[in-house]
């Protein structure tokens, strides 16, 4: 069953016009923003009654082309009131933003592949109306940024340690441009990351916890070395015990979970202590039927290859839970076999993965919320981890997703995409 605060009217019209509690996205909202004048070059937003609204859709067009995109865009044209300009990848990918197509309301997120930066660029020219906050979507490549950014907003994360190593490839604003190598040494523990001075690659000296091997230590034991690749260097108050890590005396023991930093890595790791079998489970984006696996053999020594966030592995009854926001007072979530079960995928008989609609307790409800309002994505997914302990935490925020198949969420992602719409219009007539 679908899951909203409000219950839009039937009528569409009627509908939009009931959703214009929507602001101007822009990556430093909360300061009062000085008027910016247009360009000559900018849309004219001082629509006549029967002049089109434009929405750009800038998007790869795997994205834009999807089946759930053009169920939304069939139901903005259907009253003739909205024009879709869709962008395309030549457009995207070969064109300088100058060129790019004017539109009064933008329809923007980032998938492989997407310049990000250019889009930025173009909102900073043209200034449309953004549905979804492309600024902020530079926090979502990050993992540690987007942790950082749910606390700062006081929404529940796991309890966790975030460990930054020098030298090791960092998540970069521009997809095109790849990704970039940190040059300083940092850690937090359940926080945002801190910089520190840059310091040499040189064994770290310091403590050891008992049963801890050095990670510069030679041998077919050598930490972060098992899955074989590149080791780098632990920051200062990083170590690494039997069945634990601790970062500056905040320690965090086995079963816990492995987490790139870089948002786009799905190569997550859970490590189990010697008192449950010990070994890894590994898990990734699913391939035919399979979501994760499990290495029994596996020596239990965290990655070296990278920074990553350790958290508390939450005992959730086997389901994870999916939330998908619509504006900041509709969500509707699904729960699906979290991969940790078996690291099989459960299929209907039509190929698709199975999903049953759950219900959002009020405190839930807030979370959706309060995530919408935070990273500034209207139109945003994010995962939901329901602890047996009665909490629910957020342990990853996607931003731009679809729920798949269903027709109520169609109309109301249109909905707050008309409602945007004529917010402008009504803001144009007013002048």
């Amino acid at each position: 069953m679908d899951h909203e605060v409000r219950t839009p009217p039937p009528d569409l019209r009627v509908s939009c016009v009931k959703t214009v509690g929507l602001v101007n996205t822009h990556p430093h909202a909360g300061r009062k923003r000085r008027q910016i004048k247009r360009t000559r070059s900018a849309p004219d937003c001082k629509h006549s009654i029967a002049s089109k609204i434009k929405i750009g859709l800038c998007a790869m067009d795997k994205k834009a082309q999807s089946k759930p995109m053009r169920e939304i865009i069939s139901r903005l044209l259907a009253g003739g009131e909205f024009e879709v300009v869709t962008f395309g990848d030549k457009v995207i990918l070969e064109m300088p933003v100058e060129s790019w197509p004017l539109c009064d309301v933008m329809l923007s997120w980032h998938s492989e592949g997407f310049p990000l930066r250019k889009a930025q660029a173009y909102v900073e020219l043209r200034r449309p109306f953004l549905i979804n906050d492309v600024h902020m979507q530079d926090v979502l490549l990050d993992r540690r940024r987007v942790y950082k950014a749910l606390m700062d907003n006081s929404i529940p994360v796991p309890r966790h340690i975030i460990v930054n190593r020098e030298g090791a490839l960092e998540p970069c604003n521009n997809t095109t441009e790849g990704m970039t190598r940190t040059t300083i040494s940092s850690s937090s523990t359940a926080s945002s990351p801190t910089a520190s001075p840059a310091r040499p690659q040189t064994p770290p000296v310091g403590r050891q916890l008992p049963g801890t091997l050095s990670p510069w230590s030679s041998g077919p034991d050598q930490p972060g070395t098992a899955d074989g690749g590149l080791v780098l260097p632990d920051p200062s108050g990083f170590v690494e015990g039997e069945d634990c890590v601790e970062l500056n005396g905040m320690r965090i023991d086995k079963p816990f979970v492995e987490k790139p930093a870089s948002g786009e890595d799905h190569n997550i790791y859970i490590y189990y202590p010697h008192s449950m079998g010990g070994g890894v489970k590994r898990l990734f984006r699913k391939v035919d039927n399979k979501s994760a696996d499990y290495d029994p053999h596996h020596p239990g020594t965290v990655r070296r290859d990278g920074s990553y966030i350790y958290e508390e592995f939450l005992t959730t009854g086997g389901t994870d839970v999916k939330v998908y926001t619509v504006g900041p007072r509709y969500a509707h979530a699904e729960a699906r076999k979290s991969p940790v079960v078996d690291g099989k995928v459960n299929r209907t008989a039509d190929g698709k993965e199975v999903r049953f609609p759950v219900l959002l307790s009020p405190q839930e409800k807030e979370i959706a919320r309060m995530v919408c309002l935070a990273f500034g994505q209207r139109v945003c997914g994010f995962d939901l981890l329901r602890s047996e302990t009665g909490r629910s935490f957020v342990c990853d925020v996607n931003g731009w997703s679809f729920v798949k198949n269903s027709k109520k969420y169609y109309d109301d992602t249109a909905g707050v995409c008309c409602g945007a719409g004529f917010a402008l219009l009504a803001g144009s007539l007013l002048h």
